[in-house]
């Protein structure tokens, strides 16, 4: 990274890695010895160098985004085209599946439209060839495991990478007006050690301060610990608290019961992971006297979607993944709705309609065409 030519680089020429890495010969390892061989194998490395290059790129591109939403004349149409051409290139390099997608559809050279002649991806076709799905690179990136919620049935994973999803939280954060040194509360499902509920302490620190300096954990609200987490809310009297809307909403509640204010108004709610109902919304932001937002996202790291004002409608970070809004055979639908900078903004497209996410991933993930249709992930 020390050379300026490194600002060059492209996901296009990790072809050279990928020859220079066949010469050294490597059997299956696992534990200690498998970080060992990393060190030696010349694709994790360049992949290593380039996810660090990405991320820079990715928080230059935020603060164009960041600018878009207050109002300056900003494009992403070309940069976005690139991002999505290089992708397919490299599902078409190694993905077998999506190799023989291509070649199925008659083509030997793929470019950004050559996305609209794939076929769309459904749960069993993820089941049945999740390991020609995947990357030939996987076992050379450092990755984990995400898991869906499995709410149709069984859950599905997939392999993703760190570092670009933080960041998003911390962009969405900071233009909803957080500041470094505010506090912001995490309403999730963490475990509290036993020392601090013996003290009736129902929070505690997060290791990922993107996703919440400190956690209120949802395990342990009833109607006995409810007023040590109202106190807990007034003590900390954080700037801004996100989590899930089924939480929050049981909080807001509480405090609309009491009719005791909680004497501070955070700068706003991000309520993510589960569907927000309306009659929610209105019970938070009346209790908390704050706006409320919406953050969207799913383990298939494809979408980065989110609000900034009282319409809702949803914003995607081009940045994260490539969005349409599609009709059920795929077309894209509403064009006008698609937004030259972010990629989407389709008013509850996630409950009204199909939205396809075609992802801009990391390199040990391939390309894929996902649909969300009331509430069923196609």
């Amino acid at each position: 990274l020390a050379f300026p030519e490194i600002e060059r680089l492209h996901w296009a020429s990790l072809h050279a890695a990928d020859r220079l890495s066949y010469t050294i010969p490597m059997a299956p390892l696992s534990g200690p010895l498998a970080k060992a061989r990393r060190l030696l194998d010349p694709r994790y490395l360049y992949l290593r160098s380039l996810l660090g290059l990405e991320r820079v790129r990715i928080r230059r591109g935020l603060e164009r985004l960041r600018a878009f939403h207050r109002g300056a004349p900003v494009d992403f149409r070309v940069e976005r085209e690139a991002r999505l051409a290089a992708l397919l290139r490299y599902a078409h390099r190694h993905s077998a599946y999506y190799r023989d997608a291509f070649r199925a559809a008659g083509m030997d050279t793929p470019s950004a439209r050559s996305l609209e002649r794939l076929p769309l991806l459904d749960k069993t076709i993820i089941r049945r060839e999740s390991g020609r799905l995947a990357s030939d690179w996987l076992a050379s990136v450092p990755h984990f495991v995400m898991n869906t919620g499995g709410s149709t049935g069984e859950p599905l994973e997939f392999p993703a990478v760190g570092g670009i999803d933080p960041l998003h939280q911390d962009f969405f954060h900071g233009l909803l007006g957080l500041v470094p040194g505010e506090l912001l509360l995490a309403c999730d499902g963490t475990k509290v050690p036993d020392e601090l509920r013996a003290r009736d302490v129902y929070w505690v620190a997060k290791p990922n301060p993107s996703y919440g300096h400190l956690a209120l954990s949802s395990l342990y609200l009833t109607d006995q610990t409810a007023p040590h987490y109202l106190r807990g809310l007034s003590l900390l009297k954080p700037a801004l608290i996100r989590g899930y809307p089924s939480v929050i909403f049981d909080l807001a509640r509480r405090v609309l019961q009491g009719g005791v204010p909680l004497g501070f108004a955070p700068r706003a709610i991000v309520l993510t992971s589960e569907s927000a109902l309306p009659h929610q919304v209105e019970a938070i932001e009346r209790a908390f006297a704050s706006h409320v937002h919406l953050q969207y996202g799913h383990s298939e790291a494809c979408v980065f979607a989110y609000t900034t004002d009282a319409t809702r409608e949803y914003s995607c970070s081009p940045f994260y993944g490539h969005v349409e809004v599609v009709d059920g055979a795929g077309r894209q639908v509403a064009p006008t709705r698609i937004n030259s900078a972010s990629g989407c903004a389709a008013r509850k497209a996630w409950h009204a309609g199909s939205v396809t996410a075609r992802p801009w991933s990391p390199p040990m993930q391939s390309t894929a065409r996902h649909t969300r249709t009331d509430g069923e992930e196609r």
